[in-house]
């Protein structure tokens, strides 16, 4: 068995292994090293002086597009993914967000609304009285806003950066 392979430019966009040339357009190329690990869904293959390179062929300001879009995705995750208020798990899905929003109006309307219970994000319960829901409401806000300042302080490291590795680099958890 042979391999072969056909190019846009340096870049491969076809291999097959066969025993003769599948057609126009295809070389052979024996003695294939292997692909390796690709790095990322977006590198490519490139076939340089007869040397397989992955290469991410976006350009800096693709890549920082992806990653920003990345960033928000993880951001908008985050968000959703829950808080602690009182060393309680409150979830914080769009759907508990307005349940929040609704029992933070129930206390503003009653300020001596007595306990009223509570689903917690572990499935178990409490109770919060009118001083509790607006605390958590509070809570769910910081949560939302340090979501916000993490993802603006990636946005700046990735606008930052100034090549595709420094982008790729930047991460959601960490820089």
């Amino acid at each position: 068995m042979s391999h072969f392979l056909t190019l846009d430019g340096e870049r491969i966009v076809g291999v097959v292994e066969a025993d003769t040339i599948p057609g126009d357009g295809w070389i052979q190329f024996d003695g294939w090293p292997g692909w390796g690990a690709r790095p990322s869904p977006r590198h490519a293959a490139f076939l340089i002086d007869s040397v397989l390179v992955w290469q991410d062929p976006r350009t800096l300001e693709q890549a920082k597009a992806d990653r920003i879009a990345d960033m928000r995705v993880a951001r908008d995750a985050a968000i959703e993914g829950g808080f602690t208020w009182n060393s309680l798990p409150f979830d914080s899905d769009s759907t508990a967000q307005l349940r929040l929003v609704g029992l933070a109006v129930a206390a503003m309307a009653d300020p001596l609304m007595e306990d009223k219970p509570w689903r917690l994000a572990d499935n178990t319960w409490t109770t919060v009285n009118s001083s509790q829901a607006l605390q958590v409401y509070t809570a769910l806000g910081g949560h939302i806003e340090a979501m916000f300042a993490q993802f603006a302080a990636r946005e700046a490291a990735i606008n930052a950066a100034t090549t595709i590795e420094e982008v790729e680099a930047i991460t959601w958890e960490g820089t």
